[in-house]
């Protein structure tokens, strides 16, 4: 008989364990050393059910024999115990059951009249219902309409099969789905499902398959869409499909914003046209076309604008009658240094805001990106206008919305400031009224002389970033 030899440390004995098949085939497992004083004992083969394993100990070691003992246990898979003795399991041999199955198997030796003397434990041999089980996979493609079928993998000769198709989350049963091949239809749209094959031969042994991926309808190639007009605020957007769309193909129209990194939905912007509004300065707008057809996925395609463009400053009537519902020119500088603008704004009683406060990075703006400034305005103002210090750069004239004002701050204007701590200083038009907001820009990202129209090129990428990282609002994600 080949035997594997187990050595313990700390310990003057040797323990031998054959596994042998109860109609008299050998069973061997390899020969390997292990300590019982680690953590998780070492697992040195697999055996089946119905083998019988034989406890066999060094004479050389033990010397006389007959006053030994031997505890057969049960070790749970989780290791949440060292093991469980198995009931009236106390002779030198023992006999896998089906009780055993997923489980590790161990035996303790003692010397003497009582456990506690002498004990020594062998490593654990992990019990399997079939000495070959699987691995099962599924074959096919996650499409309604298609059939899926098992690749049960290879068992030992003789086995025989059951089958159950359930779904992957939950574990339900999908009804009268127990062969080797399912077809899927509607009521598995959007799902995952797995197949558990059982095979018996000595004992039964499940084994189930990785989930399929999600399940859905066939797809079709989506169509074109393109944006005329101009996209700038109070300009006319109009969304126009190509003739590539497939015949009798429903199309649905929705309009969005993205800043190049995020984006949504806009709330009720569903027809062929959309009108810039000015809260979008500084944004792209986009536009989706959705395209379904019966017993196909539904189908997406998008068209992006450039970037809306701040308010272009109008003469309009002097500044001082009420609030215009146009932009009047900008005013010049509140102050013509940054060295009387501490004076102004402490005249002013202004306190200087953070660069939070305002939506914008307290580390540092990038001279590269657009941002947008965020400013909470109670004059009673249509307009503002908005300085940069150090050096009064006028970076624009903006639309009071909603008791808000959102300052653009473009590449081009970061650019030609100097590295440092800067202010945002906001006039209104018409109240005067004055509010001020600190940034700074890092000497990595300073000024370099940038041109202030940002080139085609950049603009095209911009484009296609807003395109790829946009996230729509109204599309259900597939995963």
């Amino acid at each position: 008989m080949t035997s594997a030899r187990f050595r313990f440390r700390g310990s003057a004995v040797a323990l031998t364990i054959a596994a042998v098949l109860a109609f008299g085939t050998l069973f061997a497992a390899p020969a390997q050393a292990v300590d019982t004083d680690s953590t998780r004992p070492f697992h040195a083969s697999d055996v089946i059910v119905g083998e019988t394993l034989t406890a066999e100990v060094d004479l050389a070691t033990w010397g006389d024999t007959s006053d030994l003992g031997y505890i057969w246990l049960r070790v749970p898979a989780d290791w949440s115990s060292d093991g469980v003795e198995i009931t009236n399991a106390t002779d030198k041999s023992y006999t896998v059951t089906n009780d055993d199955i997923g489980s590790y198997i161990r035996v303790h030796v003692y010397d003497g009249t009582t456990r506690s003397t002498s004990k020594a434990t062998n490593q654990v041999l992990l019990v399997r219902a079939n000495s070959q089980a699987g691995p099962v996979t599924i074959v096919g493609d996650p499409i309604i309409g298609n059939t899926l079928r098992v690749d049960k993998g290879e068992w030992a000769a003789g086995t025989t099969f059951t089958y159950q198709w359930h779904y992957a989350w939950g574990g339900a049963d999908i009804a009268g789905a127990t062969t080797d091949s399912f077809t899927l239809t509607d009521a598995q749209r959007y799902d995952n499902i797995e197949v558990t094959v059982t095979g018996t031969l000595s004992g039964s042994q499940e084994v189930t398959s990785p989930r399929s991926g999600r399940i859905l309808r066939p797809a079709f190639p989506s169509g074109t869409v393109s944006i005329s007009g101009s996209a700038v605020v109070g300009s006319a957007l109009t969304a126009t499909p190509g003739d590539d769309w497939p015949e009798g193909a429903v199309l649905s129209y929705y309009w969005g914003w993205s800043n190049g990194e995020i984006g949504d939905g806009i709330e009720g912007a569903t027809d062929t046209t959309f009108t810039v509004p000015a809260d979008r300065v500084g944004l792209q707008i986009y536009v989706s076309i959705e395209a379904t057809v019966a017993n196909f996925e539904p189908s997406v395609a998008y068209a992006f604008t450039g970037i809306v463009p701040p308010i272009t400053p109008v003469a309009t009537a002097p500044a001082t009658q009420a609030p215009a519902a146009t932009a009047a020119t900008a005013a010049t500088a509140p102050v013509s240094t940054s060295a009387e603008l501490a004076a102004f704004l402490t005249a002013a009683r202004v306190e200087i805001g953070t660069a939070a406060s305002a939506g914008l990075p307290a580390t540092g703006l990038d001279v590269t990106k657009p941002y947008t400034a965020t400013v909470d305005w109670a004059g009673a103002d249509g307009f503002v206008d908005v300085y940069a210090y150090s050096t009064p750069t006028l970076v624009g004239t903006f639309p009071v919305v909603n008791g808000k004002v959102q300052v653009v701050l473009s590449p081009a204007m970061l650019s030609s400031l100097a590295a440092g701590t800067h202010t945002l200083v906001i006039s209104g038009q018409s109240s005067g009224a004055v509010q001020a907001v600190a940034f700074s820009l890092s000497k990595t990202l300073a000024a370099t002389g940038v041109e202030t129209i940002v080139p085609l090129g950049s603009a095209a990428l911009l484009l296609l970033l807003g395109a790829a990282l946009v996230v729509v609002r109204h599309r259900r994600t597939l995963v």
